[in-house]
């Protein structure tokens, strides 16, 4: 008999520091976040200068946002899957490697490129940055209308903003 009541003692001491190491999302009263949502990963820049970009050091996705201008942002669409979310209060680490300004190529005596002077250097920010406070509406057979991903505004190579939008970044994001 004791050796059946240590079992026990030691499955509830188990399951009790199981119980420690939950995510936010299962203390969510939400039933999606509860389990993580599963999302697409696009992108949205603003800045004249292209950049890679990684989300909490590459676990929650990543890629890359061509040059854009303020006046006609570069939309991209999803670049990976997937980005889950399970804390709506969770600021996100975006580290952004923003690529080199160089001179144009130019082609060489024997027909290769050689590639222009850099101008201005390579430069890496770290940026943090939340989703919107609220659970995104994914809604199954509807891909119009369905915010089924994170998109990553670059609005200045310092400020980035999260929004929920369709399979890739519109203008219209909330």
């Amino acid at each position: 008999m004791k050796q059946s009541n240590r079992w026990l003692g030691g499955l509830a001491l188990a399951l009790a520091l199981t119980g420690c190491g939950t995510l936010k999302a299962a203390e969510s009263s939400d039933p999606y976040l509860r389990k993580g949502i599963r999302m697409n990963v696009a992108s949205m820049n603003y800045v004249n200068r292209a950049v890679h970009f990684r989300i909490d050091d590459g676990y929650n996705s990543g890629g890359i946002a061509n040059a854009g201008s303020p006046n006609d942002p570069w939309m991209g669409g999803p670049s990976t899957c997937c980005f889950t979310i399970t804390d709506l209060n969770k600021p996100f680490k975006i580290e952004a490697k923003w690529v080199p300004i160089r001179e144009d190529s130019v082609m060489g005596p024997d027909g290769d490129y050689i590639r222009g002077k850099v101008l201005v250097p390579e430069e890496t920010k770290v940026i943090f940055a939340k989703l919107p406070q609220r659970p995104p509406k994914v809604l199954k057979g509807d891909p119009m209308n369905s915010e089924d991903a994170v998109c990553v505004i670059f609005k200045s190579m310092d400020v980035v903003e999260l929004k929920y939008s369709e399979f890739g970044c519109k203008q219209r994001v909330d």
